[in-house]
């Protein structure tokens, strides 16, 4: 008999090792930003948006109770005070009328850097991958942005 993995633990090593990668870039991916911003006269350090994007797509589920009232909170509790704001955003239409929202759903989350945010965040993706399943069976996509405004 042979050792079959988890489809789940499949997914959950590739997701673990997609964000490490993005984590690792991070400090090369905002060096140039921060350049940027001292010739603009903007603040040298702008606050991080971490925003985890679940794209609408027919059939698939999202529970935006479980998602408001579970996992979000226990992201807020593992990150401690790291996290200095979150917003939960849920997909009610796409911009024509009656089409259907681009995402399901969006989280927000806010950090004073990329040094905060790999800190806090990192230790506790396998916890929060763990819990995704618990709200949804959409992949999420996740963009790190720089706040400008």
């Amino acid at each position: 008999m042979t050792d079959q993995l988890n489809p789940l633990t499949i997914e959950l090593s590739d997701i673990v090792g997609r964000i490490n990668g993005i984590v690792r870039m991070l400090p090369i991916m905002f060096q140039s930003s921060r350049r940027h911003s001292l010739t603009n006269n903007l603040k040298e350090e702008n606050m991080i948006k971490v925003t985890a994007m679940y794209p609408y797509s027919e059939g698939k589920r999202f529970d935006i109770d479980y998602y408001c009232k579970s996992h979000i909170p226990m992201v807020q509790k593992a990150l401690g005070p790291a996290l200095k704001s979150v917003t939960v955003d849920f997909g009610m239409g796409g911009g024509a009328p009656g089409s259907k929202p681009a995402f399901v759903a969006m989280a927000h989350l806010i950090f004073d850097s990329i040094e905060s945010f790999q800190t806090s965040f990192v230790p506790h993706v396998p916890e929060f991958s763990k819990d995704g399943p618990n709200y949804t069976d959409i992949k999420a996509d996740v963009q790190i942005s720089e706040v400008k405004m």
